[in-house]
């Protein structure tokens, strides 16, 4: 088992996409929280995932489920 978790949290205008429309607000960090500055355009949306992951190997965990049922994907955070 893992001793420590750790979070990415993933920041997109897209919902359907946090992987071209992606960027990392939070790489391997302890932290509970993340403070994003950015302010969406006027009429949109900025849209957020939080992964948690572990030292063990294939340690990260999913992104959650897209309402059909099917697995988000995102960047993989540096």
């Amino acid at each position: 088992g893992a001793t420590s978790i750790l979070y990415d949290a993933i920041r997109s205008g897209n919902p359907a996409s946090f992987v071209s429309g992606g960027s990392c607000l939070a790489t391997d960090t302890a932290s509970l929280s993340a403070s994003d500055a950015t302010l969406p355009a006027l009429g949109t949306t900025l849209n957020y995932l939080v992964r948690a992951q572990n030292g063990c190997p294939s340690g990260s965990g999913p992104l959650g489920l897209a309402s059909t049922g099917i697995a988000r994907t995102g960047l993989d955070c540096p």
